[in-house]
């Protein structure tokens, strides 16, 4: 067994893809506790000043942990288009104003990443491109119009894997910075 080393220990998780939970950096922080000798009992109390043999099960405090940053978890939506628009229409638009009332004011505490794709059609991969980068900017400058104040990186993925009416779209991804 190695020997204990007297001092607080500090972990770091960075969660990127679990869904369980928000993404960020959290932190915990541990008392090590000097020459473990004394055996603690079921009834003992364990405090930082009772010592801890290896042979004593001690159920740790699980510690609440809070996301660095103002959204709880990341944000992830598409937007749909009409097949050769970049118009942004109907339950669109008001999917982008409820998104927007949510990360109003903001700032740089977040990141927004807006990708276009285009259904891949008769048109050239050149065309299909534009369009891509249109509704991305589309989607960009109607957030901006919302009041977003954050920077909005946008940018044309040309065309998207399937060829139906769900690939005409834009993603919009959410994080905290």
């Amino acid at each position: 067994m190695p020997p204990h080393v007297v001092g607080m220990v500090s972990i770091q998780i960075y969660n990127g893809l679990s869904p369980l939970l928000a993404s960020g950096t959290y932190s915990y922080e541990a008392i090590v506790i000097e020459n473990p000798v004394t055996p603690v009992t079921p009834e003992t109390p364990v405090t930082p000043e009772t010592p801890v043999t290896p042979e004593t099960p001690v159920t740790p405090e699980i510690p609440v942990v809070t996301p660095k940053g103002p959204l709880a978890k990341p944000i992830s939506t598409k937007v749909y288009f009409d097949l050769g628009s970049s118009i942004v229409k109907g339950n669109n638009l008001t999917e982008l104003k409820a998104l927007a009332k949510k990360v109003k004011g903001l700032g740089g505490k977040i990141t927004i990443e807006v990708m276009g794709f285009a259904q891949p059609t008769k048109g050239t991969e050149k065309s299909d491109l534009v369009l891509a980068s249109n509704r991305a900017k589309a989607v960009a400058k109607i957030l901006k119009g919302l009041g977003v104040n954050t920077k909005i990186e946008y940018t044309g993925m040309g065309r998207a894997t399937s060829n139906n009416a769900k690939s005409r779209y834009v993603t919009i991804n959410i994080n905290n910075a």
